[in-house]
């Protein structure tokens, strides 16, 4: 029995008829949560937190071809004991990083990068912010712009 949960999930919009940067909190994946795929998730609009539009704080985590756009915060953050891997997703326009790994957030460590085939563009702050120990899990096929 496996303890990983696949969801093919809808477009997040926002909820506002004029969207705006922060017209919602956006998506959560918390600790306890088992292993999740989160596959062509849009987050659109959100960031009205401290952190970002799709937060994860869940070992195991994997989010692949998503769109995260509009953040009023970072595009991806991953907290204090999160392990993502993320994979043909754009973090574009959002305020502060595209993606963000807190100090003691982790991207998957394996045989394949644990962050691959990313467009990340038009951030506010940084394309990507990572401890300098996951560097290497940075496929060369990610655009940074």
């Amino acid at each position: 029995m496996s303890t990983s949960r696949e969801r093919q999930l809808l477009p997040s919009l926002s909820p506002s008829q004029s969207p705006a940067p922060g017209d919602w909190s956006g998506v959560s994946l918390g600790a306890s949560d088992l292993p999740s795929t989160l596959t062509g998730l849009s987050v659109l609009y959100a960031g009205a937190n401290p952190s970002g539009a799709l937060q994860i704080a869940a070992p195991g985590a994997t989010v692949r071809r998503g769109v995260v756009r509009g953040s009023a915060r970072h595009g991806v953050y991953v907290h204090t004991g999160g392990v993502a891997t993320i994979t043909e997703t754009t973090a574009a326009d959002n305020a502060l990083d595209g993606v963000h790994v807190s100090s003691a957030g982790a991207l998957a460590l394996g045989d394949a990068p644990g962050f691959d085939r990313n467009v990340l563009t038009g951030n506010g702050q940084h394309p990507v912010t990572l401890p300098a120990n996951f560097v290497g899990q940075l496929a060369a096929d990610t655009t940074y712009a």
